[in-house]
């Protein structure tokens, strides 16, 4: 993949894999990640994968997506790893700031 920008949703059954995959992949050059999981900060992944190794925005509520009446029955956080990670603003991109809109619809 190296070279590119992308964002990761990865099945929540998955996660170890699919953290390490997308930590392994920013180390290419001029790559950056975005991650989306669980806030997860008790478990292996978070501590090999995660800590020290991404910036780490805490998602403030919890996500509902589409039409669906429950919202996740988690916590969480959108990972960006790599090249551009100082440069990434949440605020600024189109997925996150859906997903706020969609916390705040939810109050």
């Amino acid at each position: 993949m190296g070279g590119q920008t992308c964002f990761v949703n990865p099945p929540y059954s998955q996660n170890k894999k699919w953290v390490q995959k997308c930590y392994e992949e920013s180390l290419k050059p001029n790559t950056t990640v975005v991650l989306l999981v669980p806030a997860r900060t008790d478990v292996n992944w978070f501590h090999e994968y995660v800590f020290g190794k991404a910036d780490v925005r805490l998602v403030r509520g919890r996500l509902r997506f589409g039409g669906s009446e429950n919202s996740a029955p988690f916590p969480s956080m959108v990972c960006v790893y790599g090249a551009n990670k100082e440069m990434y603003r949440p605020e600024e991109t189109m997925c996150v700031s859906r997903m706020q809109r969609e916390l705040d619809n939810a109050k």
